[in-house]
């Protein structure tokens, strides 16, 4: 069984959960708030590959008005 490292600044080593609140806060700040930047965007990035290596499918929300 891998042992997680909520610590580490590899996103490999965070635990589900972690990985799961950290792109819940990033997708929040760019999408939402608008208030980000360029590592961010790549944060978010990386985050997202890390859980769909776990098997985690992650959607996008786009919308338009009329």
């Amino acid at each position: 069984m891998k042992k997680y490292n909520n610590k580490s600044k590899y996103f490999k080593d965070w635990t589900t959960k972690k990985l799961k609140m950290e792109a819940t806060i990033y997708d929040h700040m760019i999408h939402s708030i608008e208030c980000y930047g360029t590592r961010d965007v790549v944060a978010l990035m990386g985050i997202s590959k890390e859980l769909e290596k776990r098997g985690i499918n992650i959607g996008s929300k786009i919308s338009f008005s009329k």
